[in-house]
């Protein structure tokens, strides 16, 4: 069994980052939820994702949200977490050089293991 991990940085072997982001449009009063994955080895500029989202106050998801949406914890986000949101709140943002990848490594909802997984199968 794998070691808990809760930073990125204890995790140099795994090789994507999911996050969720939250954003709230203020003027629509409408919440919108993105769940974001990237390599390690990048780092989400919010500012930036903001813009081509179109979207202001983009923050990271508080542990509430990460329950309640994606039915997981801090540490343990992961794609696979789209399961639990059948009403397809969250949008799913993959980086395109991590669609571009042969394989996918994330978590099975839980920080104690890790799945590597062919991105094929979760594209269709």
């Amino acid at each position: 069994m794998q070691d808990v991990m809760y930073q990125i940085e204890v995790a140099k072997d795994i090789t994507q980052l999911e996050q969720l982001l939250q954003c709230e449009q203020v003027a629509e009063k409408v919440k919108r939820h993105f769940l974001v994955v990237v390599s390690d080895e990048k780092q989400i500029n919010l500012n930036f994702l903001s813009e081509c989202l179109d979207v202001k106050r983009l923050s990271f998801a508080s542990p509430q949200r990460l329950e309640k949406y994606l039915d997981t914890a801090p540490g343990s986000v992961s794609i696979l977490g789209v399961v639990n949101d059948p009403e397809g709140l969250v949008e799913v943002i993959i980086d395109q050089d991590v669609w571009q990848s042969e394989t996918l490594q994330c978590h099975p909802l839980v920080n104690t293991s890790t799945l590597v997984m062919k991105l094929s199968d979760l594209a269709t």
